[in-house]
């Protein structure tokens, strides 16, 4: 990102996915979605098993709970790390940005400084006690 906005939209909207399973209308139909899917799951295996009853049980549904689980959990993980690195490094940035506008605005003090001392010191060395008070 650069320094004209703080959290560049494009690369931040990782973190904002989570935000929006959470809104009630969006994680009921998340939710939803899950259950209808493992019951789906669990209405299919139970009419297998009775066309092939010697198959064994394969747990469908449970597959599905852990299948979304661990790709949850992995997703959760890996934002986490990503949303620390990125607002650790954007820390490190913005440190650097104030140093480095400090320094900018100590420079100007001390050009500023050398440019009075110049301007004045040419007068200080012109008055010459000697001459005026003879």
């Amino acid at each position: 990102w650069d320094f004209n906005e703080p959290i560049s939209a494009g690369d931040w909207k990782v973190e904002q996915v989570f935000d929006y399973l959470l809104k009630p209308g969006v994680n009921e139909k998340l939710v939803a979605t899950y259950d209808d899917v493992k019951g789906f799951l669990k209405e299919f295996e139970a009419l297998y098993r009775k066309q092939y009853p010697k198959t064994p049980a394969l747990d469908l549904d449970r597959l599905w709970t852990t299948f979304m689980r661990d790709l949850t959990t992995k997703m959760k993980v890996w934002t986490k790390r990503w949303l620390l690195y990125r607002a650790d490094e954007m820390a490190k940035d913005w440190a650097a940005a104030a140093i480095l506008s400090y320094a900018q605005e100590a420079l100007t003090i001390l050009e500023k400084a050398q440019e009075h001392q110049k301007k004045h010191g040419i007068a200080v060395d012109k008055f010459k006690p000697d001459v005026v008070f003879k």
